[in-house]
């Protein structure tokens, strides 16, 4: 089983949150009660440094990750939420938009394009990460046939 946390590569800019219950350890097999209930938070900054919350609190990343893999492999673990932070800035997606504009897309097409390069789901260009914007518009000039200097 892999643990939640893996030192194989480093995530940038990224947020997790899990809801998780740890069952109480009983001996002679009646069933577990579960008896702590937790938030766990890990962060990753753009350096890749991780950073720990347990129900809301600053929390030292080994805690966390301890809870996190008994939770994982005694209890219940369930990703709340996931959120990258190196998605574009509004000033950012203005300037996609009007980039995609000059090279002829009409703007009810931006989020298709981006959507269809990128593999998810886009409904506001805010959405697409900073280091997707290249991909995007260098898919852009292919479709309309334009070359890059």
């Amino acid at each position: 089983m892999n643990d939640v946390h893996s030192t194989t590569d480093k995530p940038r800019n990224k947020t997790r949150l899990w809801a998780l219950r740890i069952p109480a350890r009983y001996e002679g097999g009646s069933a577990p009660a579960f008896h702590a209930t937790y938030e766990v938070g890990i962060s990753a900054d753009a350096a890749g440094e991780l950073t720990a919350t347990v129900d809301g609190a600053p929390a030292p990343l080994e805690r966390a990750v301890r809870l996190l893999n008994e939770a994982q492999r005694d209890g219940d673990l369930v990703l709340l939420h996931e959120e990258y932070t190196d998605t574009l800035d509004k000033a950012a997606a203005r300037r996609l938009h009007a980039d995609l504009g000059r090279l002829g897309i009409k703007s009810w097409a931006h989020y298709q394009l981006a959507a269809s390069v990128v593999g998810r789901e886009i409904t506001s260009l805010t959405q697409v990460r900073v280091g997707e914007v290249d991909t995007i518009l260098s898919t852009a000039m292919l479709e309309r046939g334009i070359r890059a200097i």
